[in-house]
């Protein structure tokens, strides 16, 4: 029966063990989605320029993947407004003279 006792003992130290394991690991985790929804709530109020707006069900907090596919739209709309800038750009830099000094059209000289 002592050999009983002393697998009894070892089984019991190893659930311990375990047991701990796991309330470290589930730490972690929580700490992991913590961090994780604190990101997202920061990207919606990025994305809302800080306002929340409501949605359908009242809440004033968007679902994660809806908040994602806003993002995903709102950086396809700056990609778009680059574009438009850079070309902007190089037809401004395109009507300058070497120099650096603007080109006066015709109406401005009468």
């Amino acid at each position: 029966m002592s050999g009983d006792s002393t697998a009894s003992t070892g089984s019991a130290q190893a659930t311990g063990r375990n047991a701990a394991k796991r309330a470290a690991h589930n730490i972690i985790e929580k700490r992991y989605r913590t961090n994780m929804n604190a990101k997202f709530v920061a990207l919606e109020k990025a994305m809302c320029g800080g306002v929340q707006k409501p949605t359908k069900g009242g809440s004033a907090s968007l679902k994660k993947s809806e908040i994602l596919t806003n993002a995903i739209a709102f950086m396809q709309e700056l990609q778009e407004e680059n574009k438009a800038l850079q070309k902007e750009l190089v037809m401004v830099k395109q009507s300058m003279v070497p120099a650096g000094m603007w080109r006066h059209k015709a109406e401005y000289h009468a």
